[in-house]
């Protein structure tokens, strides 16, 4: 079994109206704006988690529009002063992700696979280390049709370790995610909880 796992959320460019058009309007793209994640050793207690936060600046559309920025709380001022490139920022995730199962709530793999095609770099990331946590839940289940991953903690009753916090930040996103795990090893127990996310 793999004794560490990364839990990890993407935000991407957007503008009114994207989700609803599926991003197929001219001169839109899903460019990884932020990228971040949490690495859990125990998820009873998260005693030695470690945190990974990245801001990257898009190249295609490098103004934020305002609806991006007011969904998320990053501004461009913020990101021009934080962010690096897309390359060394996945260089930097795939370091991260080494020797863990890697989980987001849908398709992040992809995002990023498609980002770093965009940009025709290399990807050095294993796609078999990649899973969909979303799919893993419906697949046993859960209803997790309709949640996001800012959501993910409430589809359990139980209280968790701790409570994410602002919706449509990466970090506090894939915290949310965690805060789902905590609460399901509460009720199906920890041993299980592992055991079902190292068969995936």
């Amino acid at each position: 079994m793999n004794s560490s796992y990364v839990l990890f959320d993407t935000e991407y460019t957007s503008w009114e109206g994207s989700l609803e058009f599926d991003w197929s309007r001219a001169g839109e793209y899903k460019e990884i704006v932020q990228i971040a994640g949490i690495k859990i050793l125990d998820f009873d207690t998260f005693s030695g988690s470690v945190l990974f936060n990245r801001y990257i600046l898009p190249s295609k559309n490098p103004i934020l529009s305002s609806y991006f920025q007011e969904l998320t709380g990053i501004s461009q001022d913020f990101l021009e002063r934080h962010a690096i490139s897309l390359t060394l920022a996945v260089h930097e995730f795939h370091k991260f992700c080494q020797g863990s199962k890697v989980f987001s709530w849908g398709d992040d793999f992809s995002i990023i696979k498609n980002n770093l095609n965009l940009q025709n770099v290399s990807n050095p990331l294993q796609a078999s280390n990649f899973q969909d946590l979303k799919s893993v839940y419906s697949s046993n289940g859960f209803a997790v049709e309709g949640v996001s991953s800012a959501e993910s903690s409430a589809i359990f009753e139980e209280s968790s370790f701790f409570e994410p916090g602002k919706k449509h930040d990466a970090l506090s996103d894939a915290l949310s995610i965690a805060a789902s795990l905590n609460k399901l090893s509460k009720i199906i127990g920890s041993n299980a909880m592992i055991k079902l996310l190292s068969e995936q």
